[in-house]
């Protein structure tokens, strides 16, 4: 185990009188890791994904929360975001921002509605996670009803959404191992379910990007040859920076230098599409043409003041 790792950092540490408790922050040797996996017959992914516009709506005691510093905001902001799979962030509280996040939308979500507003805040996905509270008149304890819905989920924009949902109490009779830090005045609390039902959305959403970018465990690599706009350093500096983000890419180099596209041979593994895939989340395009493939970057979002459509009624409160 000690190859493995690189470096072990303690980030938070609780004592009591039986036991001793700590949150570790392990980082791992990449190489060490898929060797492991490649001898083991493990498939595994490589790519991050997002961000994605996490919206938390939280029903309680007959009130809907959706924006500002609410319970359910903070038990998803507190779950270990900077080590997911995806990248998370949430609407700023603005009237365009509650004019697009709508009752419709929230009460009423469809393919076709997550892709219009995931194009108004520039995310490829939408993530809405909503949490009832219930009181449990025979326990004394709340419980909690979750509903997620993520989406959109193809690259073609808007045919289909994932939906899931469940219930959780506030006692560790399912204890997760995610929950080993939880100290034993906070459970059986309303913090408690919310923490549990935060870590459980946010594993399924995480579960959702595993299943389109999971590499097969032999880890076998492919060359694939694309232009590219570059004429100019900078141009270069930031197509390079962006492939370096990309976790499947092993390697590239420049084959071909020309007016007005130059040449690139990427090494990557897993397939094509999730190739592509990867490729988005650096904000570059893969598109196909007649002269082959042409890598360009997706710029169409950056910097874009976001502003509500005038045809978008309702509020969130």
């Amino acid at each position: 185990m000690q190859s493995l790792v690189r470096s072990v950092d303690i980030r938070e540490e609780k004592f009591s009188s039986r036991r001793y408790m700590a949150v570790l922050d392990v980082l791992f040797s990449p190489d060490a890791v898929r060797d492991i996996f490649a001898r083991t017959d493990v498939a595994y992914t490589e790519s991050l994904g997002g961000p994605y516009l996490l919206v938390p709506v939280l029903y309680d005691r007959g009130v809907r929360m959706v924006f500002g510093d609410h319970p359910w905001q903070q038990a998803l902001a507190g779950a270990d975001l900077q080590n997911r799979l995806i990248a998370y962030r949430f609407a700023p509280d603005r009237i365009s921002s509650r004019a697009v996040l709508s009752d419709d939308l929230l009460t009423n979500p469809d393919p076709s509605k997550l892709a219009k507003a995931a194009r108004f805040f520039a995310v490829p996905r939408i993530v809405i996670a909503t949490a009832r509270l219930v009181p449990n008149y025979r326990t004394g304890q709340p419980d909690l009803h979750y509903d997620l819905v993520v989406g959109p989920l193809d690259d073609e924009g808007e045919s289909r959404m994932s939906h899931a949902e469940g219930s959780l109490s506030a006692f560790m009779e399912d204890f997760d191992p995610a929950e080993a830090a939880t100290s034993e005045t906070e459970a059986g609390t309303e913090a408690f379910v919310l923490k549990r039902a935060a870590n459980l959305i946010l594993r399924r959403s995480d579960a959702l990007w595993k299943e389109q970018t999971l590499l097969a465990a032999t880890g076998d690599q492919s060359v694939v040859s694309v232009m590219a706009p570059v004429d100019h350093a900078e141009a270069w500096l930031s197509i390079r920076q962006k492939l370096e983000s990309v976790g499947i890419v092993r390697s590239f180099e420049m084959t071909e230098i020309g007016l007005p596209l130059s040449r690139f041979a990427i090494s990557y593994v897993g397939t094509i599409d999730q190739l592509r895939l990867a490729l988005a989340q650096a904000r570059l395009q893969l598109l196909n043409s007649d002269q082959g493939l042409v890598l360009i970057t997706d710029t169409a979002d950056e910097g874009r003041e976001m502003r509500a459509p005038q045809s978008e009624g309702g509020s969130s409160r």
